[in-house]
């Protein structure tokens, strides 16, 4: 199992209101905790709130759910990543019969770190899969850690130190030789896009996608996209539509804002390039992605003849 910073949990509604909701964590770990603060409700509609405090890895899974609805999944983040895989890492190891002394530590917690390489032992080695796997992880889920360690290893492989700003001076220089895109017609403050300090125009994620419609890596970059009621993060959405597996777009999301920008073929094969950006909406996100999904919908379905 590959760890990152977050657990997927399955939340299954009880049959009827007299049975009791179930949390299924895909993986089980004393690094966290969940507080089920769910009440049932036989009337109504589900309503769940996944929070977690900050710093701490304590998730409380809050609101109303409806006897009888469908499961789903929701996915929160957890704190100090490195810290979870090593706690993982020794769990695994004493469920294996395998004695671990001592308690797992982040590397930032290490002080008089002297340790060389060859003073190990190597009693393990795995390989990381290829990239295009790693960037479909990071775009069909929209991985916010890998997108921001993306721009790192960037700027690790340009310049040998692994920084955002040496990252960000190689997406500068690729933006402009490649798509014509110039640094100051933009604001990249992190690789996430979570910064409300990030700055672009969806002519300028136009451009992008364009330009790589026809680059030598295109097809791989439209295999890493999620597809419309299919996987990732569209997998449910635009389902039963002239849409469905025919949409492939990234999607963006922050409070207030919601983005969509990527490919949809109409009834005829036209392939159109799109990009919604809803800044500053007041609405639910449900209600911005009924707005631009009925849109691509309508594209789909569209016939020149």
């Amino acid at each position: 199992m590959t760890l990152k910073n977050y657990v997927d949990l399955r939340i299954i509604p009880p049959p009827t209101i007299n049975d009791s909701l179930q949390i299924i964590p895909n993986l089980s770990s004393r690094f966290y905790e969940i507080r089920n603060e769910v009440q049932t409700i036989d009337t109504g509609r589900t309503r769940i709130s996944i929070e977690r405090p900050f710093g701490k890895n304590i998730i409380f899974v809050r609101g109303y759910i409806k006897a009888g609805d469908k499961s789903f999944e929701e996915t929160p983040s957890l704190t100090n990543p490195t810290l979870f895989y090593v706690t993982v890492l020794k769990e695994v190891f004493e469920e294996q019969g395998i004695t671990v002394t001592g308690l797992p530590k982040d590397c930032d917690e290490l002080t008089n770190w002297n340790y060389k390489p060859e003073n190990f032992k190597l009693i393990a080695l795995h390989k990381s899969p290829p990239l295009n796997e790693i960037l479909s992880g990071l775009m069909k889920r929209s991985q916010n850690m890998y997108a921001e360690t993306m721009v790192r290893v960037l700027g690790w492989k340009e310049y040998g130190l692994g920084s955002f700003s040496n990252g960000k001076k190689v997406v500068e220089v690729v933006l402009e030789n490649y798509f014509g895109i110039k640094p100051d017609t933009y604001a990249f403050m992190d690789g996430s896009g979570l910064s409300r300090y990030n700055y672009v125009s969806p002519r300028q994620i136009v451009k992008i996608m364009e330009g790589m419609r026809n680059h030598k890596y295109g097809d791989v970059w439209r295999d890493i996209q999620p597809i419309a009621g299919v996987d990732g993060t569209l997998k449910n959405r635009m389902k039963g539509t002239s849409a469905e597996g025919n949409v492939r777009a990234k999607t963006g999301t922050i409070s207030n804002v919601r983005g969509l920008s990527g490919y949809v073929a109409t009834a005829d094969g036209e392939e159109i390039v799109f990009s919604f950006l809803v800044n500053g909406h007041l609405l639910g996100s449900k209600d911005t992605e009924d707005v631009t999904d009925s849109v691509l919908e309508m594209i789909a379905s569209f016939s020149r003849e």
